[in-house]
């Protein structure tokens, strides 16, 4: 090869990587962004809608009664939860069976939030109802309620103790406790339902007892 030659120029140019269009860069680039803003939109959605527990639980004394299974076998019947919870709008008991000291029931009920009369939850309960030992008696609950075709599920535990008073020669203490789930976002809404929902249930306990124990009255004098 003579020294005119452009021979050595070849040899350089085919050892160059080639050249990306500058349109091909554009759009690699800005898929990656979307791929990113993606992953991150992911994320935060995870850690506002991420569920945590919380425990709550209100203690009701009721004076006028003595035995707590009376307490124990109306909280255990859910047509009087329905009249308890004023949020409650309906309910299908959807399997129901065991022993009377020891027996269990599924059911499903619809309910209204009290701070947005107009969303309502549809919610799958299952109970434990039993009789323990030492005139204690029990109900435990689960309850789950879910949302976009099941693909995010919350739930809640209930837990009822009913016995006579430790602290009075007379009555019966129920002590109900509340663990739920809900996004941290969210708590300040979900502890104002659950709580609304406890406080009124023992209102409306104490109320209907004491109005069974007047007319009770009434009638024997």
């Amino acid at each position: 090869m003579s020294p005119g030659s452009s021979g050595v120029a070849k040899v350089k140019s085919e050892g160059l990587p080639p050249l990306l269009p500058l349109k091909l860069i554009k759009r690699n680039g800005l898929r990656w962004l979307n791929l990113v803003k993606y992953g991150v939109g992911i994320i935060l959605i995870y850690i506002l809608l991420r569920l945590r527990t919380f425990k709550i639980s209100e203690h009701t004394h009721l004076q006028s009664l003595s035995d707590p299974a009376i307490v124990w076998e109306f909280l255990a019947d859910f047509n009087n939860m329905k009249t308890l919870n004023p949020t409650i709008i309906d309910f299908e008991i959807i399997s129901d069976g065991g022993p009377q000291n020891d027996w269990s029931y599924t059911v499903r009920y619809s309910e209204f939030l009290h701070n947005a009369p107009s969303i309502q939850n549809t919610i799958t309960a299952d109970f434990h109802v039993k009789k323990e030992e030492n005139d204690l008696y029990t109900i435990a609950s689960t309850h789950t309620t879910c949302f976009f075709h099941s693909v995010y599920c919350v739930r809640a535990w209930g837990h009822f103790e009913i016995s006579k008073s430790r602290k009075t020669t007379a009555g019966v203490d129920i002590l109900e406790e509340v663990t739920f789930e809900c996004p941290p976002i969210f708590f300040w809404f979900c502890h104002q339902e659950a709580s609304f929902q406890r406080q009124q249930i023992k209102e409306n306990l104490i109320n209907y007892y004491d109005k069974l124990s007047t007319r009770q009255l009434m009638q024997g004098s």
